[in-house]
């Protein structure tokens, strides 16, 4: 995957070191937990990332300590109807409240990145992708609208299902279309 040039996301330390014994550049990892300790911010910027995930307040007051200057992207939380696993109300913030913590990471001396959402695990719902990325732009627009603050990022968090779980799933491809328009 690496060679390839794909990116990564970790949720801790030790999957931010096995990616980097892989050879993976720091600027290709985002450390996507939502729920960090301030000393694992430090640590993996200390080890070159510069992206980092935040749902609250209390998370980009972490980022901006220990990390100054770092790239942000806010997770909004998705209900995930549709979704065998719809992992509603587990992360995120509510797609209203992120217009002001984007707006409070540039406050911070961060930079707003982008925005992340999790549709739900084998998330089988077409018009659920539709939906998240109608919503994530139109927070895209406020932002920019209010604060002068451009965006350029969507992290979509997964979802896609895979066959051989509880029941028959779409092909891939047919979520492009719900996902390039």
């Amino acid at each position: 995957m690496a060679e390839l040039g794909s990116n990564f996301d970790v949720a801790s330390v030790p999957e931010l070191d096995l990616v980097l014994s892989y050879g993976v550049k720091p600027e290709k990892i985002s450390f996507g937990n939502t729920i960090k300790k301030e000393k694992d911010i430090k640590n993996a910027y200390d080890k070159g990332i510069r992206l980092f995930v935040y749902d609250s307040e209390a998370e980009l007051e972490k980022i901006a300590r220990v990390a100054p200057d770092a790239k942000v992207f806010c997770r909004i939380l998705w209900l995930g109807e549709g979704a065998e696993w719809p992992l509603s109300r587990k992360f995120g913030c509510d797609p209203d409240m992120a217009v002001d913590l984007i707006i409070k990471s540039k406050e911070l001396g961060l930079e707003p990145y982008g925005i992340s959402f999790h549709p739900g695990s084998q998330q089988k719902d077409l018009n659920q992708w539709d939906l998240a990325i109608t919503k994530v732009a139109e927070i895209f627009r406020q932002v920019n609208r209010e604060a002068d603050i451009e965006l350029k990022m969507i992290n979509m968090g997964g979802g896609f299902p895979a066959p051989g779980y509880r029941s028959p799933v779409q092909s891939l491809e047919a979520y492009y279309p719900c996902i390039t328009k």
